[in-house]
């Protein structure tokens, strides 16, 4: 199974990243962004991680680079980054042991992120937008863990 929480901080990279294409005059998504777990929903099997941050380096309409680090909820860091383009392919996520995959497609100032990979395959697709004040993205996603057994979750992340 994928680490959901590690996956919606890649989904939230991702986002910025893509997103800083389309906004590229004012950098609006370049830098650091926490998870606000009082303001999310996480998916019911996942226990609460004790932090989750993404921090976007590079980024642009062609390509985007991130670093995402999570610490568990049993204290253990994890580390991941991805280096791709926004046009809907997977590339893989260095860092990660379970052969997670991500793709990116943005559609104006939306982006649609999907994840794939682990021993079951499972799928996680996540779609962010940017508050309206600039200080939070807001993402839904839709976790498929395979024979028909799905699960929702809301994100809510800050800008630090």
């Amino acid at each position: 199974m994928i680490d959901w929480r590690i996956a919606a901080a890649l989904t939230l990279a991702g986002f910025c990243a893509t997103a800083s294409g389309v906004w590229a005059d004012d950098g609006s998504f370049v830098g650091r962004w926490t998870l606000n777990a009082a303001q999310s929903k996480l998916s019911p099997d996942e226990p609460v991680p004790k932090a989750v941050m993404a921090e976007v380096t590079a980024a642009d309409s062609h390509h985007l680079t991130w670093t995402s680090r999570v610490t568990d909820a049993k204290g253990q860091t994890h580390t991941e980054t991805f280096d791709g383009a926004p046009d809907g392919k997977f590339y893989p996520i260095t860092g990660d042991s379970k052969g997670v995959t991500a793709s990116y497609t943005l559609k104006g100032t939306t982006i649609v992120s999907v994840f794939k990979g682990g021993a079951a395959e499972d799928t996680d697709t996540q779609t962010c937008v940017l508050s309206t004040t600039g200080k939070q993205l807001l993402c839904d996603g839709t976790i498929s863990f395979g024979k028909g057994h799905l699960d929702t979750y809301k994100d809510v992340y800050d800008r630090m």
